[in-house]
């Protein structure tokens, strides 16, 4: 029997998506997101809970592998590069106190009114003003921001602040999730999901929208993110480790005989020598083949990438041709690909096509493809 799913909801690492992408797999009578939404979901009304098929929220981990058995579910989180996430994070609450927006903000809790005031009063271009800000939290303040994204694989109280202890307990946590995203990975992150729950490719990947406004915070600025970086110190060891274990998942599809390790290239994965043709690229059909040079028998797994990311899909290079096994250039002819397209979805005349392996953004073929 399948394993149910649970999700940790980070907040602010595409939840909405994933949340949306995974319950379309199951009855809406199955699925549960924002399961903190029920304040007695870990006690009274438990039993609510332990048959549904997927479940999702913002809880802590901990907290949930207390209350339901680790062995019943196939567990998954995203996280999300620490700058950006709480920069997000930052304007998100800030956005609460916007002209119109006043029904919102009534909606939510006393204290996060109180701490989206106090963003209004901080110039979210100023360093200064930005560290303050940063060094001198209030306990519920450091609930929000301090080290966020570690604080979801920790069960600690919200104005305990993440120390270098409760950082190596929750790297900890973070490897006994059973698959782990990224934000900026999300397509390649749905497809690994589909893979292991079985679930059919080709997936339509997505192009995640940004925030309105950021509030001239600005990331790309050094001294802005020393300013953060008290908000972020355990984070950023979190998402070191979460991009590792992410790219070794990514990388092992190619090379399922070896064991992974790529820790001497900590941005991404070394691209195996391939070998293939991408020779169809018409408005109703792209196919071709490709093969590990060195492991020809690897699953394949390619990201088809319309005009530089505006439309995205993942394929699975499985299709058998014929004319590749005769060659012997295959040892089994099961190495094509082929994504077609019905009228109302073709590709256009002149549309630029970009085939990577999954999670990687280097061409295969040379050029983008020209669609004729």
């Amino acid at each position: 029997m399948q394993k149910k799913i649970f999700y940790l909801h980070v907040a602010k690492t595409a939840g909405t998506s994933i949340n949306r992408y995974i319950s379309s797999h199951y009855l809406m009578e199955d699925c549960v997101t924002h399961v903190e939404n029920d304040p007695l979901w870990s006690t009274q009304n438990k039993h609510k809970y332990e048959n549904k098929s997927f479940i999702s929220g913002h809880v802590s981990f901990v907290r949930f592998l207390q209350v339901f058995n680790r062995s019943d579910y196939y567990t998954f989180a995203t996280f999300r590069n620490p700058i950006d996430h709480v920069i997000s994070h930052l304007a998100w609450v800030r956005h609460l106190c916007d002209p119109g927006k006043e029904s919102f903000l009534a909606g939510h809790p006393e204290w996060v009114q109180d701490v989206s005031r106090k963003l209004t009063t901080v110039d979210f271009s100023n360093p200064d003003q930005l560290h303050d800000f940063a060094s001198n939290l209030s306990p519920m303040e450091s609930a929000i921001f301090d080290n966020s994204q570690t604080r979801y694989l920790l069960a600690i109280p919200g104005h305990q602040l993440v120390t270098r202890p409760k950082l190596a307990e929750a790297l900890q946590n973070l490897d006994s999730l059973s698959l782990i995203g990224l934000t900026e990975f999300y397509s390649e992150s749905m497809a690994l999901l589909s893979k292991d729950m079985g679930w059919e490719l080709p997936l339509h990947g997505e192009r995640l929208n940004e925030g309105a406004t950021k509030y001239n915070l600005d990331g790309s600025r050094l001294e802005i993110r020393q300013a953060l970086k008290p908000l972020i110190w355990a984070d950023n060891h979190i998402y070191a480790q979460a991009k590792h274990r992410f790219f070794n998942r990514i990388e092992a599809l190619l090379r399922p005989d070896k064991e992974v390790d790529i820790s001497n290239n900590p941005n991404g994965y070394s691209i195996p020598k391939s070998r293939g043709v991408f020779d169809v690229c018409t408005t109703h059909l792209l196919a071709g083949w490709i093969i590990i040079e060195n492991n020809p028998l690897a699953s394949v797994y390619l990201r088809i990438s319309v005009n530089d990311g505006a439309c995205i899909y993942f394929i699975k290079a499985d299709k058998y041709r014929k004319d590749i096994k005769d060659k012997a250039i295959h040892p089994t002819g099961f190495c094509g690909f082929s994504l077609k397209f019905s009228n109302d979805a073709a590709l256009k005349k002149g549309d630029m096509i970009t085939v990577t392996f999954m999670g990687n953004n280097q061409s295969l073929f040379g050029q983008p493809k020209v669609v004729v």
